[in-house]
């Protein structure tokens, strides 16, 4: 049976183009999330655009995927440029080689560099530019930390993904924003990191301090400072400086204190002459700085000077990796020149983007938030410079760090500079003590309260409700107030908008847990889309949920492409079913997966002999009429149980002998005391079944019986672990923004959820969303009493990936 199911998902997924006419009227149609935006040209790899450069349009024809850009930002003209070219020269390597996969796609990528100039101003007036341009899906950069942070401002706001291979400021990290990512160490380590060589292997007993009072410069050397002053360093001196050219005034101090260390917190534009000058004025001190002096240029400046100094680098030479030779040699034949630091860097971050941007293409152009969420959840990323997996902050998990020493004036001989210590280390705070926080957090339910659906909307807030009070204890242990906010969606669109208005208008909402109906989540989750707020369905099925792409849109339930197909290989296979007649709601869920079933049926040679929708609510004879007369094998009812249940008590009555069947509309105890006799021997598909089907539940059905004298009804389990999936992701992304999260944080934090320890299962969501595997299960309705519902057979269990996009 299951392999016959795959077998007909990949015809069966052409179908899902149909399910716009599916929903009902009142239900919009979203903008495709295939439409590309016109091409745009990209300024050649020689010619770096100014800051107020913006792409010009072309009449080439567009590809037939898309055209998809990336862009990197480093200083590719002045004193720094040697870095900056060397950056986006790795990346542009990385591109031709790794972006074959997007072109098989039928994607046209290109490379788009910008030269931000090492100055924050052009930084983001280029930031500006790029995230105009509706074609860049991820940048790569920067070189500088200081043009990073306020550049970085511009993609956040775009959503748009940004890899580092190069800042290491704590800052760029610690904002907690999604986009933003990095390859490479921080600051707040590779300070220590200097410190310890010092202090363990130099045994410096005193140090003086220069700064270039740059984010970048005069941050390592407070870390490097503070722990000098924590291990009994004595620091003689702590000074920033801009000046570029004659150091005297700063000399003088160091050459009448004679430390014996002198660290320079900056870049090697400036160091190399400090350095210099220093030697020539006569301090004998031992020369020590951050990856600021990774680079050839440094003795080109320096001389004999810096030869013997020692730097700490997040990058280390190309050479140092293992996987890095192909690169260098290739590097090489390109660019006739050796890779210099942060270019094997580049390369990864470069390969990050285009595999975020692989994985979010799940059908045609992928949006920049799912690109963004994909280079989020890169885990065990394959690398030139080491196996790349980002936390919830995009600081590596684990990330090497290097203390070099300087061994020849001869800059061709830069790359033979010796490896005087590598260290791997996690970043701060990676398995930090709860924080203690405060604020407000607030878990949105939207499912029916009211109305003929309620029986089952009630059951979702209640699963939901559970949860909270049961597992929202490490919240409220890091200091913050939980609540639940329950809407009433009435099962209608208008009403689930409303309410999502309403819900984004409140800051204090974090996540939502809903919806019942697919046809109320579709619109509904535009409004959360928008705010960047996390849902998680406990029961939407409708493929349009997911297949929009968008990141914020979770579900812990399976998909109607794939249940429609299970209810009629069983009807084929297990019921010899040779005839059927289709009857559904006219509802996004309801038509839909009738429609997957018709097609299936129609493939098998089922004769379908009729496809009939209806929003008749009591009187069903016209339908039934034609019934009678061609009296089918089964009759399958698309929709949901207040209707079905009258509409299959009236078929019995009127003398319909068929087998009834029914999706997880179905799925209520509500069903039975609407029809009565009528369904007792029924069939119904359903991507939940009920609670006591799974073997964590036991706990959770007494539990709830306790608290709400009822048993669970079909969903109120998925609400119980889509809330504890959402309490647990405002767990993480608090913990490491050591602060109330952001929505965005909570959503990447969301989507990332992997082996999620749920009752209902092991949950981990694909990129677009769905459960990577999900359960789905044929019941047969075996009493006529409301109270045994959670009795009814299970007459088959199957777990089905969903449909490749």
């Amino acid at each position: 049976m299951s392999k016959r199911v795959y077998s007909l998902l990949a015809v069966l997924l052409i179908a899902s183009v149909l399910l716009a006419a599916c929903g009902s009227a009142a239900t919009p149609t979203a903008a495709p999330a295939t439409a590309a935006p016109k091409a745009t040209d990209a300024p050649k790899a020689t010619d770096a655009p100014k800051a107020t450069d913006a792409p010009k349009a072309t009449d080439a024809p567009k590809p037939a995927g898309g055209m998809i850009k990336i862009a990197t930002q480093s200083p590719l003209s002045g004193p720094q440029s040697v870095l900056g070219v060397a950056i986006k020269n790795g990346a542009q390597l990385a591109l031709e080689q790794l972006g074959g996969s997007l072109k098989g796609m039928g994607f046209e990528v290109q490379l788009v560099p910008f030269d931000d100039q090492a100055t924050p101003d052009t930084g983001v007036a280029n930031a500006k530019n790029i995230v105009a341009d509706p074609d860049i899906l991820c940048v790569v950069g920067h070189l500088n930390s200081g043009v990073a942070i306020p550049s970085s401002e511009e993609y956040h706001t775009a959503q748009l993904a940004m890899v580092s291979p190069a800042n290491t400021n704590p800052k760029v990290t610690d904002r907690g924003y999604v986009e933003v990512n990095r390859i490479v160490g921080r600051d707040d380590v590779q300070g220590v990191v200097g410190e310890q060589f010092a202090l363990n292997t130099l045994k410096i007993k005193t140090a003086y301090i220069i700064h270039d009072k740059t984010a970048y410069g005069q941050g390592v050397a407070e870390f490097f400072r503070q722990a000098a002053e924590k291990d009994g360093i004595k620091v003689l001196g702590f000074e920033g400086t801009e000046e570029q050219a004659n150091f005297d005034s700063l000399i003088t101090p160091i050459v009448a204190n004679a430390p014996d260390l002198v660290y320079f917190g900056g870049l090697y534009p400036q160091a190399g002459i400090f350095f210099k000058q220093s030697r020539d004025k006569g301090v004998k001190s031992v020369f020590m700085g951050p990856d600021g002096m990774d680079s050839s240029e440094l003795v080109n400046l320096g001389g004999e000077s810096v030869v013997g100094m020692y730097y700490s680098t997040v990058a280390g030479p190309a050479n140092v990796y293992p996987a890095t030779a192909k690169f260098i040699a290739d590097y090489k034949a390109k660019f006739s020149a050796n890779p210099e630091p942060f270019s094997a860097q580049a390369y990864d971050s470069m390969g990050i983007c285009l595999k975020g941007i692989e994985t979010a293409a799940a059908t045609g152009k992928p949006t920049r938030a799912s690109v963004t969420a994909a280079v989020r959840a890169t885990a065990g990323f394959k690398g030139i410079t080491g196996d790349l997996s980002f936390n919830s902050l995009g600081d590596l998990a684990s990330a090497k760090y290097f203390v070099i020493q300087v061994k020849s004036s001869d800059a061709a001989k830069w790359g033979d500079n010796a490896v005087a210590q590598t260290l791997d280390i996690a970043p701060p705070g990676a398995a930090p003590a709860a924080p203690k926080l405060s604020g407000m957090v607030k878990v949105a339910t939207q499912s029916p309260l009211s109305g003929p659906q309620s029986v089952l909307g009630v059951a979702i807030k209640n699963g939901a409700q559970l949860a909270l009070e049961q597992l929202g204890g490490s919240l409220k242990g890091m200091g913050f107030e939980v609540q639940l906010v329950p809407f009433d969606d009435q099962a209608t669109p208008d009403t689930g908008v409303a309410n999502a208005k309403n819900i984004v208008a409140d800051p204090d909402i974090l996540c939502v847990v809903g919806h019942l109906n697919s046809g109320v989540a579709i619109p509904s989750s535009e409004e959360y889309h928008t705010a960047q707020l996390a849902m998680v369905s406990p029961a939407n099925t409708n493929p349009k949920v997911t297949d929009r792409g968008y990141v914020e849109v979770n579900r812990i339930v399976g998909r109607d492409d794939v249940q429609g197909v299970v209810g009629e290989q069983f009807a084929l296979n297990t019921l010899k079913i040779k005839s059927a007649y289709i009857i559904h709601d006219k509802t996004a869920y309801g038509q839909g997966v009738a429609e997957f079933f018709r097609q299936a049926a129609e493939k098998d040679g089922i004769k379908v002999l009729g496809f009939e929708g209806t929003e008749e609510q009591a009187n069903f004879d016209s339908l039934i009429t034609p019934i009678v007369a061609n009296a089918p094998d089964l009759v399958y009812f698309g929709g949901l149980y207040p209707q079905a249940g009258i509409f299959f008590k009236q078929s019995r009555d009127k003398g319909v002998k068929s087998v009834f069947m029914g999706p997880d509309g179905m799925d209520s105890s509500e069903l039975v005391n609407l029809g009565g006799e009528s369904v007792v021997g029924m069939y119904y598909s359903t991507v939940a079944g009920p609670a006591n089907v799974y073997p964590a539940t036991a706990k959770f059905i007494a539990d709830y019986k306790a608290k709400f004298s009822a048993n669970p009804e079909p969903f109120s389990a998925q609400a119980y672990d889509s809330m504890g999936i959402c309490l647990k992701s405002i767990e993480t992304a608090a913990t490491a923004a050591k602060a109330k999260p952001t929505r965005a944080n909570v959503t990447a934090a969301v989507r990332a959820t992997a082996g999620f320890k749920g009752i209902t299962g092991d949950l981990s969501f694909n990129n677009l969303g769905d459960l990577a595997s999900a359960k789905y299960f044929v019941i047969q309705v075996k009493s006529s009493d409301a109270a045994k519902w959670g009795d009814n057979t299970v007459a088959q269990t199957l777990d089905i990936a969903p449909p490749a996009k």
